[in-house]
């Protein structure tokens, strides 16, 4: 989930610029379209991310969202903003997971089942069937 990318373009993008936006893979190709001077098409899921390597802007996206399909039927699905990670599986049985980004870069405490962060959770479940819903899938099973 946390992908490093280089892109390098003589004459537009200063060496060594780095950037702590967040961005998705699915913003690369509009990316590359906008860069080639086309509009990208309005229907894919991805946001050029052209004003971040022009240097014009910071920031991209407040969150971005993965899927991986670990067995027939059955997904773990991914929400992260800039602070934290929310992980869970389209099978209750699963764990879900919650991790700070910021205090656990390398995810080894998962924050899931402290109630003080309940909220957080919650409002990362939200944000994931939202996504879900956009794009016509099915629902998170509620947690056990």
């Amino acid at each position: 989930l946390n992908i490093p990318l280089t892109i390098v373009w003589d004459g537009h993008i200063p060496a060594g610029r780095t950037t702590e936006a967040l961005v998705s893979t699915v913003d690369v190709l509009p990316t590359l379209v906008e860069l080639t001077g086309a509009t990208p098409p309005s229907e894919i899921d991805g946001r050029s991310f052209a004003s971040i390597l022009r240097g014009e802007s910071l920031e991209h996206r407040d969150v971005a969202f993965s899927v991986l399909q670990q067995a027939q039927e059955e997904y773990r699905y991914c929400v992260h903003d800039t602070r934290y990670l929310y992980i869970t599986n389209n099978n209750p049985a699963q764990q879900v997971e919650l991790y700070d980004l910021l205090s656990d870069p390398k995810r080894e405490r998962n924050l899931a089942g402290d109630p003080i962060m309940s909220h957080r959770c919650n409002e990362m479940r939200e944000q994931l069937n939202l996504w879900l819903q956009r794009h016509g899938k099915a629902l998170l099973p509620k947690e056990p």
